[in-house]
């Protein structure tokens, strides 16, 4: 008996063949042309540029944002409120006053110069020794008013403040003062009575426009030369200085004015 031999159909070879394809297709990665690889290596190169630049951004942000931290932490060390320190930076930007009456301040951040539009900064029975430098950024200051404090010295970087029209440190520990002050030719009102001086600077006579003079309750011995410059006086108080060994330009210059009527100039 003779057996034959099963046929298969042929499309079952095929289909097999087809699945055998399919699946080392699967098997193997697909082939990425170097134009792909390129425009990949672009785009990637791109994404992290920009990552960078916001990432730069935003620490730029935070570094000129310091200050702003800088003066809450400051205010924050001293219970100032709100109402004299305010905590949002484009409040505190746009202050024009900085009322400090409080006697446990100890000192001024550097930060304070940040506040440009500044025009009065008063500052009373506290415990600052010295004012930072960067209190020569504040251009629109008008007036200077600190009193009652144990303040020993003015910055050189006072001379800045060009506008400056009126400064009151009465009431200090004041050994010296800068010769930078002679360089605030709108200065109108200078009180500088009840402090420890015991010079005044050469460039006091630069003081063109100065109007009002108080030098009382100090150690002074001796006066500058340059003094008799003061053309514009019309109030000068010196009382209550051990002054001695004046020229005698100086001392006709004093004579101008009434001790006994608080230094106004005689009629």
């Amino acid at each position: 008996m003779k057996i034959s031999r099963i046929q298969y159909p042929t499309f079952c070879c095929g289909y097999q063949d087809k699945m055998m394809t399919l699946s080392n297709q699967e098997k193997l990665p697909l082939a990425i042309s170097k134009n792909d690889v390129a425009v990949s290596l672009y785009r990637s190169k791109k994404l992290l540029t920009v990552t960078q630049n916001i990432l730069n951004n935003r620490l730029s942000i935070l570094d000129n944002d310091k200050w702003l931290s800088e003066i809450c932490i400051w205010a924050d060390e001293f219970n100032l409120s709100e109402e004299v320190v305010p905590r949002q930076k484009e409040t505190l930007l746009e202050s024009t006053t900085l009322y400090l009456f409080q006697d446990n301040i100890t000192y001024l951040p550097n930060a304070i110069g940040k506040l440009e539009h500044l025009n009065l900064l008063n500052i009373r029975e506290s415990q600052i020794t010295a004012l930072p430098e960067s209190i020569g950024c504040l251009r629109h200051l008008d007036k200077l008013y600190i009193r009652g404090t144990q303040l020993t010295t003015l910055p050189e970087s006072i001379k800045y403040i060009n506008g400056l029209t009126e400064i009151d440190i009465r009431w200090n520990q004041l050994t010296n003062l800068p010769e930078s002050l002679g360089q605030l030719s709108h200065l109108t009102e200078l009180y500088l009575s009840w402090n420890q001086l015991i010079a005044l600077p050469e460039s006091i006579g630069c003081l063109s426009n100065l109007v009002e003079l108080d030098i009382s309750k100090n150690h002074l011995t001796t006066l500058p030369e340059s003094i008799i410059q003061l053309k514009n006086l019309e109030w000068f108080y010196y009382a209550d200085n051990p002054l001695q060994d004046l020229s005698v330009e100086v001392q006709q210059f004093l004579n101008r004015f009434d001790q006994e009527n608080y230094g106004r100039l005689k009629g």
